[in-house]
């Protein structure tokens, strides 16, 4: 091989050199412009979360009980190891194992609401967007947990209404609740607590 050669050569790998990594810049670009709109969106939706929340819980007819609930589930939902598990569940098509004690919490949310919309809709609604939107920045929070999304919508499309939604992401998070949280008082009990501080 001569020098004129050699120098050929050498020009066409600084070439294609230069095209992979400008095609490598703009494949890590797209990425982060993806990966922030995804961000953007996690914050949205965990504003949303924090108005709803801070409205239920300066509600007078809302039970402490229920304040108690959903304080609780959005320390749930801000925690990544929570969001991996539940992420890794949602996509095996597994179910939550709730307690006697954890269904009736939940049972008792659902009645709550059902209440609530015969009397006061808009606290109904801000409940269940506590939830939608703690569940949604919980999944769109992190890389890992984003393909759950996929299966979510699935799940959501096969819903006949919206407690069944709502009932189906309290139940994933709940399992992932202690059973004593802060406070003292196990959750079984909490809307005698509450009922006795009226």
């Amino acid at each position: 091989m001569n020098e004129f050669e050699e120098m050929v050569l050498t020009i066409i790998a600084i070439i294609l050199a230069t095209l992979l990594a400008a095609v490598l810049l703009e494949m890590w670009r797209a990425y982060f412009i993806d990966k922030r709109k995804n961000v953007i969106v996690a914050r949205e939706a965990l504003d949303r979360h924090f108005r709803a929340l801070r409205a239920v819980v300066s509600a007078d007819d809302v039970h402490d009980g229920i304040k108690h609930l959903l304080v609780q589930f959005s320390v749930a939902v801000s925690q990544r190891s929570v969001a991996n598990d539940i992420a890794r569940r949602i996509i095996a098509k597994e179910r939550p194992e709730l307690s006697v004690q954890q269904q009736q919490i939940l049972e008792e949310l659902i009645g709550e609401m059902r209440s609530l919309i015969t009397h006061d809709k808009v606290m109904a609604q801000a409940i269940a967007m506590v939830i939608h939107f703690g569940f949604l920045s919980m999944i769109m929070r992190w890389p890992e947990t984003e393909p759950a999304l996929v299966r979510l919508a699935v799940n959501d499309a096969a819903m006949v209404n919206t407690h069944d939604s709502i009932r189906q992401r309290v139940e994933w998070v709940l399992e992932k609740m202690p059973a004593r949280p802060s406070g003292g008082a196990s959750l079984p009990t909490w809307r005698t607590a509450a009922a006795a501080a009226i």
